[in-house]
């Protein structure tokens, strides 16, 4: 059942908004996704999924894919002043994802377009996850999914 009392917006339709998005119409929470482009982005401004994140995205299907297209990294070091400061190890995070997955946030908008096409500057998600087109009275372009 639908929410109705009222609807979220969120700035951004990035990796991180269209995962939020997703997850409150997957409870029944109006949302509007806003974003500034008219298409995914091509360029990247994110490098690195974390393994919680890889998680949340096997939960619905995104990981797999993902993954087979980015590298993984087991460990990284950070230097200062030509010496190691301290090395991160993913290895020993308790998960199925014990590393960090490189992969460039170009990519990252393509494998979840799955989801939800990306032709529209302006979505708007609901459980049901049908689709409709309408104008809003700006005249940017809406989808009800």
């Amino acid at each position: 059942m639908e929410n109705t009392s009222g609807t979220v917006v969120i700035i951004g339709a990035g990796p991180a908004g269209m995962m939020a998005a997703i997850e409150l119409a997957r409870f029944g929470i109006a949302v509007r996704l806003i974003d500034k482009t008219a298409k995914p982005a091509d360029t990247s401004r994110a490098v690195t999924i974390q393994p919680r994140t890889l998680e949340l995205f096997q939960q619905r299907g995104l990981a797999k894919k993902l993954v087979s297209k980015g590298n993984k990294v087991v460990a990284a070091s950070v230097y200062g002043a030509g010496k190691r400061v301290f090395r991160l190890d993913f290895e020993d995070v308790d998960s199925e994802y014990n590393y960090e997955l490189l992969v460039s946030q170009a990519t990252t908008e393509q494998g979840r377009s799955c989801a939800m096409p990306w032709s529209n500057r302006a979505f708007r998600l609901s459980a049901n996850l049908r689709s409709s087109r309408s104008r809003s009275r700006s005249g940017m372009a809406t989808s009800r999914l």
